[in-house]
């Protein structure tokens, strides 16, 4: 194992698990194999009345219909559950229920609220997509040395806002450090510390004439984590390589900090090939040369300085919190055209796992269905629906 790395984050994550916690492996003949079926695609290649742009959030209404936000346009698309278009809430402006950058929402009191990054503002709209109110986020001048959020990230289940304050790239680069999240009111007063968050650890520095040039590190091990805003529950994965003991540890956590609980799961390590680094550092290279710091050769030296490169990848790719308390984890996978998921029930135990095709972005999901932004062969996006069910005996073998 390469590279120099700085680990601070140990004492929040390995604190947390405890002795004897409960081993699995995705790999073992009694984890059971759950079977997606796409059942709902809504967008079209060659209609501009059905086309979409790209998403990021979406939500399932309690009644069935399908919103989902598109930045592009400023606006968010509403669907009905069987895909019929049926208009959408908003338009690009500053006034009263428009967006300059959409980026979150979700659905309390009967109403929809959509988060506006760059406006700053909350604006709530009634269950038909009417205006109803708005809520613009200005922190005050923090005193006594009081933290000051900027920008929050989103909006949590019970209307208040959260997020940290802002970190500098390169406190960020070659470790990992322990980042506040708060809790907030309008006004920028911290409420609570939500939890110590551990990251960074996933760039490099590459200095030339102290000017810092930043590439990331393609093999790193930090932890990832999900963040529920309607549950206010935190999942870490600790996906610390540690040589000869292949496991991952997952640990679920309340707003503030209390453990509801930490376990442990064995995994099948896949090796990275040779030719894998190579590709990495030639990219990262290429990029170093092209800020005209430094030559291509004396780029490539320093990012194979600096590179971790551990003996496999980490056991998992990403996380995601289904809206029913389920856990998704998106492990590393040896085909090319497929993503495996290890799907977790709420008290951690193994539901069981699945295949979906790895062009498939899963933005939200419950333990028996899947949604998703697919893109095609020409990158057009469609919103996507997998039901989930476990595996007939007919099934249960790999095809």
């Amino acid at each position: 194992m390469t590279g120099r790395r700085r680990r601070s984050h140990g004492g929040i994550v390995l604190a947390v698990i405890a002795a004897g916690c409960a081993a699995h492996t995705s790999d073992d003949p009694a984890v059971p194999r759950l079977v997606a079926e796409e059942t709902l695609r809504i967008g079209s290649v060659d209609d501009p009345e059905t086309s979409l742009t790209s998403f990021h959030a979406l939500e399932v209404a309690p009644d069935g219909r399908i919103f989902t936000i598109h930045a592009q346009e400023s606006l968010v698309r509403v669907h009905g559950p069987d895909g019929t278009p049926l208009g959408h809430i908003g338009r690009e402006g500053e006034g009263p229920g428009e967006f300059l950058t959409p980026v979150g929402m979700g659905f309390r009191d009967g109403g929809l609220w959509v988060w506006d990054l760059r406006a700053r503002r909350l604006s709530w709209f009634d269950a038909d997509g009417e205006f109803l109110r708005e809520e613009t986020y200005s922190p005050r001048t923090p005193t006594g040395g009081a933290p000051r959020v900027e920008i929050p990230d989103g909006i949590l289940g019970d209307g208040s806002y959260f997020g940290s304050e802002p970190v500098m790239a390169r406190d960020l680069a070659d470790g990992e450090i322990l980042i506040p999240y708060f809790r907030l009111r309008p006004d920028g007063t911290v409420i609570d510390t939500i939890a110590m968050i551990p990251m960074g650890g996933g760039s490099m520095i590459i200095e030339e004439e102290d000017r810092p040039f930043y590439a990331s590190q393609p093999f790193a091990d930090s932890p990832a984590f999900a963040l529920s805003d309607a549950r206010m529950e935190i999942v870490f994965v600790d996906r610390t390589i540690r040589s000869g003991d292949p496991r991952f540890v997952v640990t679920r956590m309340a707003f503030g900090g209390d453990t509801l609980w930490s376990r442990e799961y064995p995994f099948e390590p896949v090796t990275i090939a040779p030719s894998v680094v190579d590709s990495a550092v030639a990219a990262q290279a290429d990029r170093a040369a092209g800020s005209g710091l430094m030559t291509r050769r004396e780029a490539e030296a320093a990012i194979r300085d600096r590179l971790f490169r551990p003996p496999h990848y980490p056991a998992v790719r990403s996380v995601r919190l289904g809206r029913d308390g389920s856990v998704w984890l998106q492990m590393f996978e040896r085909a090319p055209d497929s993503a495996r998921w290890l799907v977790l029930r709420e008290d951690g135990d193994i539901l069981g796992e699945v295949e979906l095709p790895e062009r498939l972005r899963v933005i939200t999901a419950r333990q028996d269905e899947v949604w998703g932004m697919d893109l095609d062969e020409l990158d057009v996006p469609y919103i996507v629906k997998y039901s989930v069910r476990v595996a007939g005996p007919s099934e249960r073998s790999d095809p």
